[in-house]
């Protein structure tokens, strides 16, 4: 039997430079699967931390504007005032008005945070769940909604507005 510079003989086996590079072919393909692997690993883990991460800021954010809001005696004032049907002077008003944009901003980011994947849906719901009962339960929210509606993202507004409608029918149903 005569050999060709491109054979190699492995023991009984023969093997031409053809052979050797399917088989180079087939281990790459290999590694190139073992990285996808390892990358899709690499991603879930990477999405789950910044879901964490992402939810530890908004709740830090969240605490600290209700600890400046409720610690301040203005703004229990002034929220005490709104409830009573009182007049509120431009500074307790400004300070209501402040304290209501900076939740809608919190529920902007939370619908965004859902959109993107980074809240699950039950974290979502309970959130929903927070913001129908404000509204429902005081006409401060309503008013301030109706105020700064303008002011937000057109999704959270066909969202919410819903939310507000219905909520001021029921008021006003009870009242009647």
């Amino acid at each position: 039997m005569e050999y060709g510079p491109s054979t190699i003989l492995l023991g009984v086996m023969e093997i031409t430079t053809q052979d050797l590079g399917s088989i180079g072919e087939f281990v790459a393909s290999i590694g190139v699967i073992v990285s996808l692997v390892y990358l899709a690993v690499q991603t879930k883990s990477n999405t789950r931390a910044i879901r964490a991460q992402t939810r530890s800021s908004i709740t830090d954010q969240v605490l600290t504007v209700q600890s400046l809001m409720f610690d301040s005696d203005e703004y229990r004032r002034a929220f005490a005032k709104y409830a009573r049907n009182e007049t509120l002077d431009p500074s307790e008003r400004d300070l209501l008005d402040r304290e209501a944009l900076l939740f809608f901003k919190h529920m902007e980011n939370a619908q965004f945070q859902y959109e993107s994947g980074l809240y699950d849906s039950g974290e979502y719901e309970a959130q929903r769940r927070i913001w129908i009962k404000r509204f429902r339960v005081h006409s401060y929210w309503r008013d301030a909604w109706e105020f700064h509606k303008d002011t937000l993202s057109p999704r959270l507004v066909a969202e919410v507005q819903p939310i507000v409608d219905k909520a001021t029918k029921s008021n006003e149903s009870a009242n009647a």
